[in-house]
């Protein structure tokens, strides 16, 4: 009466009803025949399986499907046969009358995972001479009998070593490169019917940050001297990841640590015979990689004058000299503009001197300026005579202006308005 049609043995997928969308193709069928002279449909069947008697179905053609689930958790082989066969008028097939069985070996798809960090530093490269740091891909094939790894995307083709294994190499091309690259674990089980699972990894390769001097781009800025304004303005690079300052100077404060340009305030000032400067710290930091840091000291002198002069052209202390108004031409150009204000003991305007005036010193005074040295009253009043001796007091007002490389302000900085007293001699 009913005759099971499948080959003696076939494969099949584990069909895990569990799944929010199993897989359709891993259902299995049992296709069945019936002779329409020894019965009318429809037709309620039951099956055994391992002996095991499963529930009733209907099938309502001649020749049609009954579907079963068997599960496993690596591999097992499973025995269909017909068990009963009733049809449309309650009449029941003989033993006799239900022929043919089927053996299913039945496999767990596999369910791969992968293990490695989806973001790595790239280590350093091997000594073998390989053309870049060698990265480690780890992995399960849950006992896949075929496993492959694969590059799904990137900017660079590379090379996967051991790539049958759960546990593979890929070669980096280079160090300096932010790069993001996908990759696929294939695992498959079964020879007629293939179980294939996957696992992918978008594996996120960070720029290592590095000093300067082994070749990035960390670098807190150069060592600096600077007069009078107790505000500096730091300016450090980094080739990768984000920077903060912080400083080791008591009292010292930065305007925005998280910055790379920014402004420090409260600086200390030199003190000898104790040297003292202020230290400033640059850390580099990605989230991934180890963290660089960077250091810059800041020494900060007074602006000296000395108390007296005699503008007597005897060639011996003739003019009033100012140590450290002077522009500074480093990796920024500082421009010093200032306004000095000389006044005789009556409170009367005598002079007014800024930083546009020029004095030359002569050739005949036996002692030259020194760079940080200036020039900034030669004795006479505003209408061109000389003053008479005795004591002038002086208000100077100032501030710096920091210019890049294009000549373009980028920072200005003011000064705490200065006065004091000038002894003019008379000889």
């Amino acid at each position: 009466m009913g005759t099971i049609l499948n080959l003696a043995t076939e494969e099949t997928c584990e069909y895990d009803s569990s799944l929010i969308t199993p897989n359709p193709d891993n259902r299995y069928y049992i296709r069945l025949a019936f002779e329409e002279s020894e019965g009318t449909a429809p037709f309620m069947v039951r099956l055994t399986e391992n002996e095991s008697v499963l529930g009733e179905k209907e099938l309502n053609e001649y020749i049609d499907s009954i579907h079963v689930d068997p599960l496993t958790d690596d591999f097992d082989t499973y025995n269909y046969k017909l068990y009963s066969i009733t049809d449309a008028n309650g009449c029941e097939a003989y033993p006799e009358g239900m022929t043919g069985d089927v053996n299913v070996i039945v496999y767990a798809t596999p369910e791969a995972e992968i293990f490695t960090a989806n973001q790595l530093c790239p280590p350093a490269p091997s000594s073998s001479g390989s053309i870049g740091p060698r990265v480690e891909l780890i992995g399960d094939g849950d006992n896949g009998t075929w496993i492959r790894w694969r590059q799904l995307n990137g900017p660079h083709k590379l090379d996967i070593q051991d790539s049958t294994e759960e546990a593979a190499f890929v070669m980096i091309p280079g160090l300096d490169e932010y790069a993001v690259y996908g990759f696929r674990l294939l695992s498959k089980k079964g020879t007629l019917k293939v179980c294939e699972g996957m696992a992918d990894i978008e594996l996120t390769i960070f720029e290592e940050p590095r000093l300067v001097e082994n070749g990035g781009e960390v670098d807190a800025g150069p060592f600096t001297v600077q007069y009078w304004s107790d505000i500096v303005y730091l300016n450090a690079t980094t080739n990768s990841g984000t920077g903060v300052w912080t400083t080791l100077t008591e009292g010292v404060t930065i305007d925005d640590p998280s910055s790379a340009s920014t402004s420090a305030r409260n600086l200390i000032l030199y003190k000898d015979p104790d040297y003292i400067s202020n230290e400033f710290i640059w850390t580099v930091n990605n989230g991934v990689c180890s963290e660089v840091y960077d250091t810059v000291s800041i020494i900060r002198y007074d602006i000296k004058n000395y108390d007296g002069f005699s503008p007597n052209d005897d060639g011996i202390n003739d003019y009033l000299i100012m140590q450290g108004l002077n522009d500074s031409q480093g990796d920024y150009l500082t421009r010093n503009i200032f306004t000095i204000n000389i006044y005789n003991a009556v409170g009367n305007l005598v002079r007014k001197i800024t930083q546009d005036d020029e004095f030359t010193l002569p050739a005949s005074m036996d002692i030259p300026l020194k760079p940080d040295e200036r020039i900034v009253w030669d004795g006479l009043s505003a209408n061109g005579s000389k003053v008479q001796p005795g004591i002038y007091y002086y208000g100077m007002e100032y501030y710096t202006i920091i210019l890049n490389s294009q000549q373009v302000e980028i920072n200005r900085v003011t000064g705490t308005p200065r006065r004091g007293s000038i002894v003019v001699k008379g000889y």
